[in-house]
Protein backbone atom coordinates (compact mmCIF):
# COMPACT_ATOMS: atom_id res chain seq x y z
CA UNK A 1 0.00 0.00 0.00
CA UNK A 2 1.14 3.55 -0.65
CA UNK A 3 2.29 5.63 2.29
CA UNK A 4 -0.68 7.45 3.80
CA UNK A 5 1.36 10.44 4.86
CA UNK A 6 -0.25 13.78 4.11
CA UNK A 7 2.94 15.70 4.98
CA UNK A 8 1.03 17.34 7.82
CA UNK A 9 1.23 16.81 11.61
CA UNK A 10 -1.35 14.45 13.08
CA UNK A 11 -1.20 15.99 16.56
CA UNK A 12 -4.52 17.64 17.44
CA UNK A 13 -4.40 21.43 17.88
CA UNK A 14 -7.57 22.31 19.82
CA UNK A 15 -6.61 25.92 20.56
CA UNK A 16 -5.98 26.64 16.89
CA UNK A 17 -9.34 25.02 16.09
CA UNK A 18 -11.12 27.06 18.78
CA UNK A 19 -9.73 30.35 17.43
CA UNK A 20 -10.88 29.41 13.93
CA UNK A 21 -14.35 28.38 15.16
CA UNK A 22 -14.79 31.74 16.86
CA UNK A 23 -13.78 33.55 13.69
CA UNK A 24 -16.06 31.37 11.56
CA UNK A 25 -19.03 32.11 13.82
CA UNK A 26 -18.35 35.84 13.51
CA UNK A 27 -17.88 35.67 9.73
CA UNK A 28 -19.45 32.50 8.25
CA UNK A 29 -18.29 33.44 4.74
CA UNK A 30 -14.62 33.21 5.83
CA UNK A 31 -13.99 29.80 4.24
CA UNK A 32 -10.31 29.85 5.17
CA UNK A 33 -11.28 29.21 8.80
CA UNK A 34 -12.90 25.92 7.80
CA UNK A 35 -9.54 24.65 6.61
CA UNK A 36 -7.79 25.90 9.74
CA UNK A 37 -10.26 23.79 11.75
CA UNK A 38 -9.82 20.78 9.47
CA UNK A 39 -6.02 20.97 9.62
CA UNK A 40 -6.02 21.42 13.41
CA UNK A 41 -8.30 18.43 14.05
CA UNK A 42 -7.14 16.06 11.31
CA UNK A 43 -5.49 13.53 13.61
CA UNK A 44 -5.23 10.18 11.85
CA UNK A 45 -8.42 10.64 9.82
CA UNK A 46 -6.63 10.63 6.46
CA UNK A 47 -4.71 7.43 7.24
CA UNK A 48 -7.86 5.68 8.46
CA UNK A 49 -9.91 6.63 5.40
CA UNK A 50 -7.10 5.76 2.99
CA UNK A 51 -6.93 2.29 4.51
CA UNK A 52 -10.66 1.91 3.88
CA UNK A 53 -10.31 3.19 0.32
CA UNK A 54 -7.50 0.72 -0.30
CA UNK A 55 -9.84 -2.08 0.79
CA UNK A 56 -12.93 -0.91 -1.09
CA UNK A 57 -11.55 0.68 -4.28
CA UNK A 58 -7.81 0.00 -4.57
CA UNK A 59 -7.84 0.98 -8.24
CA UNK A 60 -8.60 4.58 -7.26
CA UNK A 61 -5.57 4.68 -4.98
CA UNK A 62 -3.41 3.16 -7.71
CA UNK A 63 -4.55 5.64 -10.36
CA UNK A 64 -4.86 8.68 -8.11
CA UNK A 65 -6.97 10.51 -10.67
CA UNK A 66 -7.65 14.16 -9.85
CA UNK A 67 -11.33 15.18 -9.75
CA UNK A 68 -10.80 18.92 -10.12
CA UNK A 69 -9.97 18.88 -13.87
CA UNK A 70 -13.23 17.02 -14.56
CA UNK A 71 -15.33 19.43 -12.52
CA UNK A 72 -13.60 22.44 -14.07
CA UNK A 73 -14.20 21.28 -17.66
CA UNK A 74 -17.48 23.05 -18.31
CA UNK A 75 -17.45 22.20 -22.01
CA UNK A 76 -17.35 18.49 -21.18
CA UNK A 77 -19.99 18.86 -18.46
CA UNK A 78 -22.27 20.72 -20.88
CA UNK A 79 -21.95 17.85 -23.38
CA UNK A 80 -23.43 15.35 -20.91
CA UNK A 81 -27.13 14.36 -20.95
CA UNK A 82 -29.50 16.88 -19.34
CA UNK A 83 -30.43 14.53 -16.50
CA UNK A 84 -26.83 13.59 -15.67
CA UNK A 85 -25.09 14.38 -12.42
CA UNK A 86 -22.53 16.37 -14.39
CA UNK A 87 -25.14 18.66 -15.95
CA UNK A 88 -26.82 19.16 -12.58
CA UNK A 89 -23.44 20.04 -11.09
CA UNK A 90 -22.78 22.54 -13.88
CA UNK A 91 -26.21 24.14 -13.39
CA UNK A 92 -25.51 24.35 -9.65
CA UNK A 93 -22.19 26.15 -10.25
CA UNK A 94 -23.73 28.60 -12.70
CA UNK A 95 -26.69 29.29 -10.42
CA UNK A 96 -24.54 29.83 -7.33
CA UNK A 97 -21.78 31.70 -9.15
CA UNK A 98 -19.06 29.31 -8.00
CA UNK A 99 -16.20 27.50 -9.72
CA UNK A 100 -14.74 24.05 -9.24
CA UNK A 101 -11.49 25.46 -7.86
CA UNK A 102 -13.16 27.93 -5.53
CA UNK A 103 -11.94 26.18 -2.37
CA UNK A 104 -8.33 25.74 -3.47
CA UNK A 105 -7.12 29.23 -2.53
CA UNK A 106 -8.81 29.09 0.88
CA UNK A 107 -7.29 25.71 1.70
CA UNK A 108 -3.81 26.82 0.66
CA UNK A 109 -4.12 30.05 2.63
CA UNK A 110 -4.89 27.94 5.70
CA UNK A 111 -1.67 26.00 5.24
CA UNK A 112 -2.96 22.84 3.56
CA UNK A 113 -0.01 20.95 2.13
CA UNK A 114 0.71 20.79 -1.58
CA UNK A 115 2.55 17.56 -2.34
CA UNK A 116 2.17 14.39 -4.36
CA UNK A 117 1.76 12.08 -1.35
CA UNK A 118 -1.24 9.78 -1.45
CA UNK A 119 -2.52 11.41 1.74
CA UNK A 120 -2.60 14.84 0.14
CA UNK A 121 -4.26 13.37 -2.93
CA UNK A 122 -7.05 12.01 -0.72
CA UNK A 123 -7.47 15.35 1.03
CA UNK A 124 -7.60 17.19 -2.30
CA UNK A 125 -10.23 14.73 -3.50
CA UNK A 126 -12.32 15.42 -0.42
CA UNK A 127 -11.96 19.18 -0.83
CA UNK A 128 -12.60 19.26 -4.58
CA UNK A 129 -15.82 17.20 -4.40
CA UNK A 130 -17.44 19.32 -1.68
CA UNK A 131 -19.80 21.13 -4.06
CA UNK A 132 -20.55 17.88 -5.85
CA UNK A 133 -21.74 16.49 -2.52
CA UNK A 134 -24.09 19.48 -2.25
CA UNK A 135 -25.66 18.50 -5.56
CA UNK A 136 -26.05 14.82 -4.73
CA UNK A 137 -27.41 15.32 -1.21
CA UNK A 138 -29.73 18.21 -2.07
CA UNK A 139 -28.29 20.66 0.46
CA UNK A 140 -28.01 24.26 -0.67
CA UNK A 141 -25.19 26.73 -0.13
CA UNK A 142 -27.00 28.93 2.40
CA UNK A 143 -25.61 28.60 5.97
CA UNK A 144 -28.09 25.88 6.95
CA UNK A 145 -27.24 23.85 3.84
CA UNK A 146 -23.52 24.17 4.55
CA UNK A 147 -24.02 22.93 8.11
CA UNK A 148 -25.98 19.94 6.84
CA UNK A 149 -23.51 18.92 4.14
CA UNK A 150 -20.72 19.19 6.74
CA UNK A 151 -22.71 16.96 9.12
CA UNK A 152 -23.24 14.49 6.27
CA UNK A 153 -19.48 14.58 5.62
CA UNK A 154 -18.74 13.95 9.31
CA UNK A 155 -20.90 10.83 9.20
CA UNK A 156 -19.08 9.68 6.08
CA UNK A 157 -15.44 10.08 7.15
CA UNK A 158 -15.41 10.82 10.89
CA UNK A 159 -13.19 13.92 10.71
CA UNK A 160 -13.51 15.76 14.03
CA UNK A 161 -13.27 19.09 12.19
CA UNK A 162 -16.52 18.39 10.36
CA UNK A 163 -18.19 17.52 13.66
CA UNK A 164 -17.05 20.75 15.33
CA UNK A 165 -18.15 22.90 12.38
CA UNK A 166 -21.58 21.23 12.26
CA UNK A 167 -22.03 21.71 16.02
CA UNK A 168 -20.96 25.36 15.92
CA UNK A 169 -23.21 26.08 12.94
CA UNK A 170 -26.22 24.43 14.58
CA UNK A 171 -25.71 26.43 17.76
CA UNK A 172 -25.57 29.61 15.69
CA UNK A 173 -28.88 28.74 14.00
CA UNK A 174 -30.40 27.96 17.41
CA UNK A 175 -30.21 31.67 18.21
CA UNK A 176 -32.72 32.29 15.42
CA UNK A 177 -35.05 29.29 15.41
CA UNK A 178 -34.48 27.51 18.73
CA UNK A 179 -32.35 24.54 19.74
CA UNK A 180 -34.67 21.74 18.60
CA UNK A 181 -35.42 23.24 15.20
CA UNK A 182 -31.75 24.06 14.58
CA UNK A 183 -30.44 20.60 15.38
CA UNK A 184 -33.19 18.60 13.63
CA UNK A 185 -31.76 19.06 10.07
CA UNK A 186 -28.22 18.46 11.36
CA UNK A 187 -29.23 15.16 12.94
CA UNK A 188 -31.09 14.19 9.77
CA UNK A 189 -27.92 14.87 7.76
CA UNK A 190 -25.90 12.70 10.15
CA UNK A 191 -28.37 9.84 9.73
CA UNK A 192 -28.43 10.24 5.96
CA UNK A 193 -24.63 10.25 5.84
CA UNK A 194 -24.41 7.04 7.87
CA UNK A 195 -27.03 5.26 5.76
CA UNK A 196 -25.56 6.26 2.39
CA UNK A 197 -22.83 4.38 0.56
CA UNK A 198 -19.31 5.70 1.07
CA UNK A 199 -18.88 8.61 -1.35
CA UNK A 200 -15.08 8.45 -1.30
CA UNK A 201 -14.99 5.07 -3.02
CA UNK A 202 -16.91 6.36 -6.05
CA UNK A 203 -15.40 6.77 -9.50
CA UNK A 204 -16.63 10.30 -10.14
CA UNK A 205 -15.62 10.32 -13.79
CA UNK A 206 -18.20 7.59 -14.33
CA UNK A 207 -20.82 8.87 -11.90
CA UNK A 208 -20.89 12.33 -13.49
CA UNK A 209 -22.17 10.81 -16.73
CA UNK A 210 -25.06 8.93 -15.10
CA UNK A 211 -28.59 10.23 -14.42
CA UNK A 212 -28.61 11.99 -11.06
CA UNK A 213 -31.60 9.98 -9.83
CA UNK A 214 -29.68 6.76 -10.52
CA UNK A 215 -26.62 8.10 -8.72
CA UNK A 216 -28.68 9.01 -5.67
CA UNK A 217 -30.49 5.68 -5.66
CA UNK A 218 -27.25 3.75 -6.08
CA UNK A 219 -25.65 5.63 -3.20
CA UNK A 220 -28.70 5.31 -0.98
CA UNK A 221 -29.08 9.08 -0.58
CA UNK A 222 -32.35 10.06 1.08
CA UNK A 223 -34.27 13.28 0.50
CA UNK A 224 -33.39 15.88 3.20
CA UNK A 225 -37.01 16.53 4.18
CA UNK A 226 -36.33 18.00 7.62
CA UNK A 227 -33.81 20.41 6.09
CA UNK A 228 -36.34 21.49 3.45
CA UNK A 229 -39.04 21.97 6.10
CA UNK A 230 -36.63 24.06 8.18
CA UNK A 231 -35.88 26.28 5.18
CA UNK A 232 -39.63 26.84 4.85
CA UNK A 233 -39.80 27.78 8.52
CA UNK A 234 -36.98 30.32 8.00
CA UNK A 235 -38.84 31.80 5.03
CA UNK A 236 -42.07 32.06 7.01
CA UNK A 237 -40.32 33.69 9.99
CA UNK A 238 -38.67 36.31 7.79
CA UNK A 239 -41.79 37.06 5.73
Amino acid sequence: MHSASSDRPTRLQPLRALRAVRQLIRTPEDTEQVFHIMNALRGHTTERNLARLQREAPELVTRRDEVLPLLADREWLASLPPDSLGRHYLAFCLREGITADGLVAASEAAGSARSESVGNWFERRSRDTHDLWHVITGYGTQPLGEVCVVAFSFAQIGHAGFGVIALAGSLRHAQDIGLKAAFAPTLEALRNGRRAAWFHSQDWAEQLTRPIDQVRAGLGVRAPQVYLDTLDAYATASA
